[in-house]
């Protein structure tokens, strides 16, 4: 949160900070923050009638201000809404899961395409997450009235989307470098993380440079030093929202970009400071090692980058939703006209129908066969362009059934279509 007084950042993970949301359209400072003398004790503001309410305690609207606590807000019963909503369309993603249970143990034998494919999924969990966390707490805000609802949005971003980002990356990185077996030499070298073969044996564990030689997997507390580098500081800096509500984006990608100023310092100081190498020339050589340690150290980086983008994004959507709440909830709908675009041509045919139509003609027909035949002959088709299996999207049949993790999907769909044998 940023502090006015000071100007700096601190902590917001289970604290509002300096803001006090109240209804009727205005701001006011939180009288029971002030007596405690704690700037974490905010509050949000709530409106509702009262006919008891003095006079300096009413809005615009003649809502009374209410103020409801941040430690007052049921959070574990939200949360268990969180869980119970994402938990919702399990089912529906049970081949994206089976996709992801098999690439998750062939990490270790660090294939591109496969740790592409896996951060991809890592990536589309976290921003469901996110997302839902914040329409949850959302509706939290907006039964009690909450106001100005830009504010209210603000506190949920901040201080529950935020941290929730936080401690959820960091449980991806822990679990993605464990599946991954990713060396705890390399941390080292790459983070200036302290691992087991920085120490050297004798009277006195000295710590020095990691032993080239030790392929020794990182060890779970190795593993969530390194995810502690994800924190508040690193991720966003947040201005308070008297102040605004900017945001700011650290230079550089990420605690575990190529270009981290903070992981070339601790990794430099690691050994490479004692032993006589500049800052400039460990720079150069980090940098082959970080592509030598491709691809974990590149999904890394995207990992990162893909919870970051996503709370940029819900940021800069603040205003409009909020816009678009207060028009719904004041009864003054958009004046919009409904356009109705009429389908030209005939109604394309779904794809098992197609496929079922093409093996009655030609039933001997090999899987490559067919796909050949589909995206030669059905391309243009809009139910048969672009197939998706596996929750990834190919250019062409012949990409998918090229593609070995998606070649069983397609052989098992052209199967079901084939004629059956009297």
């Amino acid at each position: 949160m940023y502090n006015r007084n000071s100007g700096a950042v601190s902590g917001c993970e289970s604290r509002i900070g300096e803001t006090d949301i109240t209804g009727g359209g205005r701001v006011k400072p939180s009288p029971a923050a002030a007596q405690v003398g704690n700037e974490g004790q905010g509050e949000i503001g709530r409106g509702h009638t009262h006919p008891n309410c003095p006079p300096d305690y009413e809005g615009v609207t003649g809502r009374s201000i209410m103020p409801i606590r941040w430690d007052d807000i049921p959070h574990a019963e939200i949360a268990a809404a969180i869980h119970r909503r994402l938990g919702q369309h399990d089912i529906g993603r049970s081949a994206e899961d089976s996709s992801r249970h098999i690439l998750s143990r062939r990490l270790a034998s660090l294939d591109a395409n496969e740790h592409r494919r896996f951060i991809e999924f890592e990536s589309r969990d976290l921003v469901a997450h996110l997302r839902c966390t914040r329409d949850v707490y959302r509706e939290f805000v907006e039964k009690h009235h909450c106001s100005p609802v830009v504010e209210a949005y603000w506190v949920v971003l901040r201080c529950a989307v935020f941290p929730t980002a936080i401690a959820a990356l960091r449980r991806k990185v822990v679990g993605y470098l464990k599946l991954a077996r990713v060396p705890g030499r390399d941390l080292s070298l790459l983070f200036g993380i302290p691992t087991r073969t920085c120490y050297r044996e004798g009277p006195l564990r000295l710590l020095g440079a990691p032993d080239f030689d030790d392929d020794t997997p990182a060890t779970d507390s190795e593993l969530r030093t390194l995810a502690k580098t994800v924190y508040e500081d690193t991720l966003l800096w947040f201005r308070d929202i008297h102040d605004g509500g900017a945001v700011g984006r650290p230079f550089g990608g990420g605690p575990f970009a190529l270009d981290d100023a903070g992981a070339i310092r601790r990794s430099w100081g690691l050994g490479a400071l004692q032993g006589g190498v500049t800052l400039t020339a460990w720079m150069d050589l980090r940098e082959q090692i970080w592509h030598l340690c491709a691809p974990w150290s590149d999904g890394l980086s995207n990992l990162f980058g893909s919870v970051q983008e996503e709370l940029l994004s819900q940021w800069r959507a603040l205003p409009p939703d909020s816009l678009a709440y207060e028009v719904t909830t004041k009864g003054r709908p958009l004046s919009l006209k409904r356009i109705v675009v009429k389908r030209s041509g005939p109604k394309p045919k779904p794809r098992n129908q197609v496929l079922r139509e093409m093996l009655s003609k030609q039933p001997e027909l090999s899987c490559k066969a067919v796909c050949r035949l589909l995206d030669s002959k059905f391309a243009a088709l809009p139910t048969l362009a672009h197939p998706e299996f596996g929750g990834r999207t190919y250019d062409s049949w012949e990409q998918a059934y090229l593609d070995g993790s998606a070649r069983n999907l397609v052989q098992s769909l052209i199967s079901r279509c084939r004629p059956k044998a009297t």
